[in-house]
């Protein structure tokens, strides 16, 4: 096969493994920055889901 259409053929799945391999990459980035905000922060803190107020108790 000439060397032209080889390269037509081929182009997603080098397009597909360049793609993996960045994939890849960000992973392993998201991931160091996860582990290093669990040392800074090893606990979970609660929150809320709600405002905590109470509510005045009017006369209707």
């Amino acid at each position: 096969m000439p060397v032209g259409i080889c390269v037509q053929i081929f182009w997603p799945m080098i397009a597909a493994a360049q793609l993996v391999e960045q994939d890849a990459e960000l992973y392993a980035k998201n991931l160091a920055f996860v582990e290093e905000e669990e040392k800074l922060n090893p606990e979970l803190r609660p929150r809320l889901a709600t405002s905590n107020h109470a509510l005045p108790d009017l006369r209707t």
